[in-house]
Order: structure tokens, then C-alpha cells, then sequence
């Protein structure tokens, strides 16, 4: 395993302090902005962008502030080096829920739409949208059939976890990274409890008119998530 999860005792005992300090009888729909604990080499610039990533996806998302956990954002020089197990391909960030939800990005890809695209997964799983009547309605509105699993499909735009997280991504203002309709944004926004401010951005290409990959999962189930570079 070339997994880096155990190199970072300093910032995950500080989150691990947080989440002790946290109980159920005082989370409320008012609760304050979950914690957010930055480390590895980023940059001041990078340091920058993920808090006010955060601020901005919290501050959608103040509703759920009773579930939505704190959370690490580590910046690497290699994310594929600190993922372990098999070779993934080169992949820009990674979000792993355990043992304390991190999300490992490199530098040059600290991104609104990558950290956005990441910081949904930790709402996904924090709050259990994937086992919720969101759920339902979020695979009603793209057209995946009712019973397929949550992190289970043909193609990236049809694996309902990556889809609640392109639409998140879309419903704050960022290009998806493949269509997302009126209907998961609207399902989007009912999460939110506020309605969507624009319509969705158009999906990205490259220079030469390629799309750019969609997120991927990787082989260690459904937990950790990644995004190609």
C-alpha cells in the first residue's frame, strides 16, 4: 500500500479533536460551519481558495450543518501517491471518508469545481443523501432507473453518487462535468432550501472540443472518489 493516510498524525488529530468535541444533542439545523483543517504543501494562494470553497459550499449547504462533518483537505504533489493499492491512473484529488474524511488534492488542481466536486461526496456521505428520498428523486430526474445502486452505473454520468456531485457542482455556478438537467438541480436546491441562481453551466471542454473526463470511483468501493486529472 502506498497509502499516506498515517503520515498526517498533526492535522488529523486536530480534526479527530473536533469531531470529539461534536455531539449529536448539540448539532442543529443553526449549527456553525464545520471545520475545515488544511494541510500538506499548500500554497498560501491554494490555502486561500480551499477556506473560501468551503465557506461558500457550507454556507449553500448551512441547512445541513447538523451532519455535514469537518473535514481535511490535504495538497500533495502526486495524488495517485497517497491513494495505495493498485495504480488508478493519474487522478487530480481523491476524497477518502475514513479513518477521518480527507480530501487529497495536487497543487495546480486546487480548483473551485474539483474541491466543490469533492466536498459533495462529504455531504453525500456525511448525511446519507444516497439512502434518502433524494436519492429517489435525484435518479427520477436523470433517468437512472430506480433500483440501480448508488455507486452503480454504465458510464460516470449514469452512477447516481457522481451525478448528485456534478449537480451540486453545477447548482453553485461551476461548469459540470456532463449535463445535468433542471431536475437534479431542483433536487439540489431542495437540500439547499434555496432555489438555484442560474441555469446550469454548459459542460466543459478542452481546447480541441473533447469533454473533460467526468469523476471516477475507485476500486476500494464506495467511499473514495476520484477525479481525473
Amino acid at each position: 500500500m502506498r497509502s499516506g493516510l498515517l503520515q498526517r498524525p498533526v492535522a488529523a488529530a486536530v480534526v479527530a479533536a473536533v469531531l470529539a468535541a461534536a455531539s449529536p444533542a448539540a448539532a442543529s439545523p443553526a449549527a456553525a460551519a464545520p471545520a475545515l483543517v488544511v494541510s500538506g504543501g499548500a500554497s498560501p494562494a491554494e490555502a486561500a481558495e480551499i477556506r473560501a470553497q468551503w465557506a461558500r459550499f457550507s454556507g449553500a449547504f448551512d441547512g445541513l450543518a447538523g451532519c455535514l462533518g469537518p473535514i481535511e483537505v490535504m495538497v500533495v504533489a502526486r495524488a495517485e501517491d497517497w491513494y495505495g493499492g493498485r495504480d488508478v491512473g493519474p487522478i487530480a484529488a481523491f476524497y477518502d471518508p475514513l479513518p477521518i474524511a480527507m480530501v487529497v488534492i495536487e497543487h495546480g488542481k486546487v480548483t473551485p469545481r474539483t474541491l466543490l466536486h469533492e466536498f459533495a461526496h462529504h455531504l453525500d456521505l456525511s448525511c446519507g443523501i444516497g439512502e434518502g428520498p433524494a436519492a429517489d428523486r435525484l435518479r427520477a430526474a436523470h433517468g437512472i432507473p430506480a433500483g440501480r445502486g448508488w455507486h452503480r452505473g454504465d458510464s460516470w454520468a449514469d452512477v447516481p453518487a457522481e451525478v448528485f456531485a456534478e449537480a451540486v457542482v453545477a447548482y453553485l455556478g461551476e461548469r459540470p462535468a456532463f449535463e445535468v438537467g433542471d431536475g437534479a438541480l431542483e433536487v439540489i436546491a431542495g437540500l439547499a432550501g434555496k432555489p438555484a441562481s442560474a441555469d446550469p453551466a454548459p459542460v466543459p471542454a478542452h481546447g480541441d472540443g473533447t469533454p473533460v473526463p467526468a469523476p471516477r470511483r475507485g476500486p476500494s468501493g464506495a467511499g473514495r472518489m476520484l477525479y481525473p486529472r
